[in-house]
């Protein structure tokens, strides 16, 4: 058999975490199924070798619109540009 290469991208929990919070039940449920299905993937597999990754962290935040910053917007047109 030859050698091979698999590079599978899944959404979750990345998108739970958007709409619920990276400390959210939700977000924990989706971390628990996905670590059954990777552990019930691994334990079927011979001679292989699985790496799991993530693209990054979660920090929850609270969103802001620039526009809500009174004078962030507003621009001084006798100002020189910064260079």
């Amino acid at each position: 058999m030859h050698a091979m290469n698999v590079y599978a991208y899944y959404n979750d929990p990345d998108s739970t975490m958007h709409r619920h919070g990276s400390h959210s039940s939700e977000a924990r449920a989706v971390v628990m199924d996905l670590n059954r299905r990777v552990e019930s993937l691994v334990s079927r597999l011979r001679d292989a070798v699985v790496i799991v990754i993530a693209d990054y962290g979660h920090r929850d935040v609270w969103n802001v619109s620039v526009g809500d910053i009174p004078g962030l917007t507003k621009i001084d047109s006798d100002a020189s540009p910064m260079l």
